[in-house]
């Protein structure tokens, strides 16, 4: 798997840093994780999936966790897709503590995967 990422997003909204970056995954597996540099203490705002070119993949499930190689049982598993397609938008917040300030995700494309792209958006910060 090669994986790349944008340069961050900044934007400072009333009085809170909101942060995006992009993700560009190419010949993903099922099991390949990404990693972000996040606030220790965010919100998690969407997590855009695309599979933009299909490979042997016909759906993506994404999913994201505070620590690397995160199951779905444990506490560091922080969100996923409510059900896999070509395009998934997950847009339900959700409050990380990221240790060490990374955030990990899994497109988990159903086979290998020509190009996935993915946006993540956080608020620095805990809702309230």
């Amino acid at each position: 798997m090669a994986i790349s990422y944008s340069d961050p997003v900044f934007s400072d909204v009333a009085g809170r840093r909101h942060v995006s970056v992009d993700i560009t995954e190419t010949s993903t597996g099922p099991s390949d994780e990404w990693e972000l540099d996040i606030h220790e203490f965010a919100t998690v705002t969407l997590v855009h999936c695309v599979l933009e070119t299909a490979g042997s993949a016909s759906t993506v499930d994404p999913e994201i966790g505070t620590a690397t190689g995160w199951s779905v049982s444990s506490l560091d598993h922080v969100n996923g897709a409510a059900s896999a397609a070509a395009a998934v938008r997950i847009q339900s917040r959700s409050t990380v503590v990221a240790r060490g300030g990374k955030l990990y995700g899994r497109s988990k494309p159903d086979n290998t995967a020509g190009t996935i792209k993915t946006r993540v958006a956080w608020v620095e910060g805990h809702d309230e």
